[in-house]
């Protein structure tokens, strides 16, 4: 065998031994990191103070956790319907009321925003302790 397809053959064997080892352990449901990565994107949103900064400060933020939200809820749906349900209607809410505060400004549109930044976190809250029980 030449040198060259030594280590070809070499590299295509660590490939392989690394893929099969990466694969150990990872039996956990989807939806345990999704649930992860929808705290990720809410811990950001916490960052924004909505009355001080203003609505474009969080809109961005708000798009990435609608993005997350959506994620999480198709992976944990089948087993945790309810909970899914009510994480979904929050996040819908939240985009109403930032769209709303994006158009008319107010200090009770900005109010609103922050009502439904509350409102996802409870929710998810509860999604993730249901989660946190199958992960």
């Amino acid at each position: 065998m030449s040198h060259h397809l030594r280590h070809v053959a070499v590299a295509s064997l660590a490939a392989t031994v690394i893929g099969v080892l990466g694969g150990c352990g990872g039996d956990k449901p989807a939806y345990c990191q999704d649930k992860q990565d929808l705290q990720d994107s809410i811990d950001q949103l916490k960052k924004v103070d909505v009355r001080n900064d203003g609505v474009t400060a969080v809109r961005a933020d708000v798009k990435n956790v609608q993005a997350a939200a959506t994620t999480l809820v198709g992976s944990a749906k089948s087993e945790f319907g309810s909970q899914t349900n009510t994480l979904k209607g929050a996040v819908a809410s939240l985009g109403t009321a930032v769209q709303t505060a994006a158009s008319n400004p107010s200090v009770q549109s900005l109010s609103t925003v922050a009502t439904g930044i509350t409102a996802v976190r409870v929710a998810f809250s509860d999604l993730a302790d249901s989660v946190d029980s199958k992960c």
